[in-house]
């Protein structure tokens, strides 16, 4: 199963205002699902995080919301 991200992706220099995404988003998948995508999308994100190091022009922003001492930190 493959997540549809489009939704949540912002083009370079497009102004968004947060307060007009939904908050109360509770998701689609199943505890084990999620946990396989969340793995695939932890490697995607490494290598990219590689080619924006190495090309040193590129940048990356994500944006974490979720209530207190829910491991935000810990993704650092």
């Amino acid at each position: 199963m493959k997540t549809n991200t489009t939704k949540y992706r912002v083009k370079a220099g497009e102004k968004i205002k947060l307060k007009n995404f939904d908050t109360t988003y509770k998701g689609h998948l199943e505890k084990q699902t999620g946990k396989v995508e969340l793995a695939i999308v932890k490697e995607n994100l490494d290598q990219f995080q590689e080619v924006f190091y190495a090309a040193n022009s590129n940048a990356l922003l994500i944006i974490f919301q979720a209530m207190d001492a829910a491991g935000k930190d810990s993704t650092i």
